[in-house]
Parts: C-alpha cells; structure tokens; sequence
C-alpha cells in the first residue's frame, strides 16, 4: 500500500543552538489522509523509530544517508518518501 506522506528536514534552531552550540535537525512527517504530522528529533545519521497514533506505535520509519522510508507497522511493505523538503530556520 502506497502512504501519501511528506517529509521535511528541518534544520537550525537558536534557541537549542545558544544552549547546546549545536544546530538541531528534526524530521517532520506528514500525513494528509490522517490529518496529522510528528516531528521527530533526528540525533544519528542513520535513524529508526516509530510514530505513535493515539498512544500506540502505529508507523515506522527509517532513515539513513537522507532518505527515508515509512510503513504502518501491521504491514510488510515499506513506502520510500521520494524527495524531502529541506527547511532551514532561525
């Protein structure tokens, strides 16, 4: 089954920058047909976990050297999200 998902990495962040030093990335996913997005603190290159529904695990995704991939988690096929959207902010 094909998911209608959006991606967006998200780069930057003053707030975390002036405390930590370091600019934070963050995936934000979106799901239209949901009517839903999850932001998920991107700490490794290469990154699994999951997108909770009404407080259980219902997608999972993996991301690794800029791409990334999606699938519920009942399901065996992954849905590959073809281009991220890049977003830098202050």
């Amino acid at each position: 089954m094909k998911m209608n998902v959006t991606l967006t990495i998200i780069q930057g962040g003053m707030r975390e920058f002036q405390r930590t030093g370091i600019y934070p990335e963050y995936l934000l996913f979106y799901l239209p047909d949901y009517k839903r997005s999850w932001r998920v603190k991107l700490r490794k290159k290469n990154q699994n976990g999951f997108l909770k529904l009404n407080g259980e695990n219902h997608f999972e995704y993996a991301y690794k050297n800029g791409k990334c991939k999606l699938r519920t988690c009942d399901s065996n096929s992954w849905t590959t999200i073809p281009d991220a959207i890049l977003m830098m902010c202050d």
